[in-house]
């Protein structure tokens, strides 16, 4: 078994032959104490082991981009820096960076060009530091990380939370637009949901009082006689001799043929307020809040998409 040095991922261009830790595997496989990181955020100290009867798979010196997550899990400015992988292994690979573009960053984003001219994507822990000649940096990876959470199918999508009722993302919005912005994702809009405009939670909508916004509303039939144009309450035509016009005074009349029926004016039985018309009215699930369907928040719910990374893509075509 052999012991790794702590290794501070901001020093790393001064790291001398001495601070090499293991040859040519880059797979982790268990964890020791703790220190820091270059931006002096908690971190782990690995032991490194070899693995016994398992070699990293030998791969053509392939370019990659990589891009560094900050310690906010954003992106690092700039520009993707470019890499090439040494080794590789089903759980983890081998960079080499030039030094002098090297940032201090735990956790990396690898893209690595297919065939088809698409970029795919994985997520990768820094393990160790090796200094190499010539102003170059050797860094040993697992696969995991923030990056292999950031990419993950489940977090890319926002969801229906049932207790806060309202729609929650893994990830700020803010935060998932920057990776787009390197090209690691890709957002689509999936839907726009009306929520309500204090809590941004769900809302039931339903017609209602355009004064008080009360579902208990109503309104009462009536009849329009076709020959006279009469229009008037039902309980009007109603005499103890069948339907009679109470405007001409037509007797027994026939629906559809003299008369129909048509709905009359809506009235609140809360507010006595009257109209022909009702309003779309929302109520809060969460918090109760009663407010007209136009006053609603509209969020988008945005899809993020990423083309993750098989780890055999890294073997050259035979």
């Amino acid at each position: 078994m052999i012991e790794q040095q702590s290794v501070d991922l901001g020093s790393a261009p001064a790291l001398g032959a001495s601070d090499t830790v293991v040859g040519q595997s880059a797979t982790l496989l268990r964890k020791n104490d703790t220190g820091t990181d270059g931006y002096g955020r908690a971190m782990c100290r690995r032991e490194i082991v070899q693995e016994q009867g398992r070699d990293p798979w030998s791969v053509q010196r392939l370019p990659v981009a990589t891009v560094p997550v900050m310690q906010d899990g954003r992106p690092y400015p700039g520009a993707p820096i470019s890499a090439l992988v040494t080794d590789a292994s089903s759980s983890g690979l081998g960079l080499e960076f030039d030094a002098h573009e090297w940032r201090p960053a735990t956790d990396l984003v690898v893209g690595v060009e297919t065939p088809n001219r698409t970029v795919h994507y994985a997520g990768v822990r820094v393990c160790y530091l090796e200094a190499l000649s010539g102003d170059r940096l050797r860094i040993g990876c697992e696969f995991g990380g923030f990056g292999k959470e950031l990419l993950h199918a489940d977090t890319l999508a926002p969801r229906f939370d049932t207790e806060s009722l309202a729609f929650v993302a893994r990830f700020p919005q803010d935060l998932l637009d920057a990776w787009c912005a390197v090209g690691v994702l890709t957002a689509t809009l999936n839907d726009r949901v009306q929520l309500c405009p204090k809590c941004h939670a769900l809302p039931t909508f339903r017609p209602g009082c355009r004064r008080c916004g009360s579902g208990d509303v109503g309104n009462e039939q009536l009849i329009h006689h076709y020959a006279c144009s009469h229009v008037g309450r039902v309980n009007d035509f109603q005499t103890p001799a069948g339907l009679v016009c109470p405007k001409c005074r037509t007797r027994h009349l026939a629906v559809n043929s003299d008369y129909e029926y048509v709905a009359g004016p809506y009235q609140c039985r809360q507010c006595q307020w009257s109209d022909t018309e009702l309003e779309q009215v929302a109520q809060c699930l969460r918090c109760g809040a009663r407010f007209p369907g136009h006053q609603a928040y509209l969020q988008d719910l945005r899809d993020y998409r990423a083309d993750r990374l098989d780890p055999l893509a890294l073997l050259p075509s035979s």
